[in-house]
């Protein structure tokens, strides 16, 4: 389905994928509604069935978002402004979906803390000249890495010395 809505459908399908590992069998009744709201929504869209979707449709739009930041999560000029155009979505919408999650810089800059995390627990040999570029981290003065006991900062020229 070559629509909006048929292309949240696709997205939405994805991210179920991705997540029926965790779904147990108490979950089907709610899960078999949820999908039936989509569906319906996508194939015979009316104000009514997409009220009825709307957690799905965020959902699914969600998912697409965080698609295109994985895709273009090493490009420096990748922020709200940018996603908003990929996404072919308004920043005001954009700021919307994310508003509970701190927000869609923060979801970008996290994901590119994460990406540095897998980068320097991969490889002895990363250094911060072959790092930072990949990662847009360069691009800040300060690369802040949440732990799960508080927050420490490690500024890029420090990043050699973690390994």
């Amino acid at each position: 389905m070559d629509t909006p809505l048929g292309h949240l459908l696709g997205d939405y399908m994805l991210a179920l994928e991705r997540h029926l590992p965790a779904v147990t069998e108490s979950d089907f009744p709610r899960l078999t509604n949820a999908v039936g709201a989509m569906i319906a929504a996508a194939v015979a869209p009316s104000a009514e069935r997409i009220a009825v979707a709307k957690s799905q449709v965020d959902f699914g739009r969600n998912e697409r978002v965080r698609q295109a930041v994985r895709r273009h999560l090493r490009t420096p000029t990748l922020g709200p402004k940018t996603l908003s155009r990929l996404v072919g979505m308004s920043r005001s919408n954009l700021y919307r979906l994310f508003e509970d999650t701190d927000g869609v810089a923060r979801y970008i800059h996290v994901q590119r803390l994460l990406e540095v995390h897998a980068i320097l627990s991969d490889s002895e040999k990363t250094s911060r000249s072959r790092l930072l570029p990949k990662t847009s981290a360069s691009q800040t003065p300060l690369v802040s890495v949440e732990l799960s006991n508080g927050n420490s900062a490690i500024a890029p020229a420090n990043c050699d010395r973690m390994h």
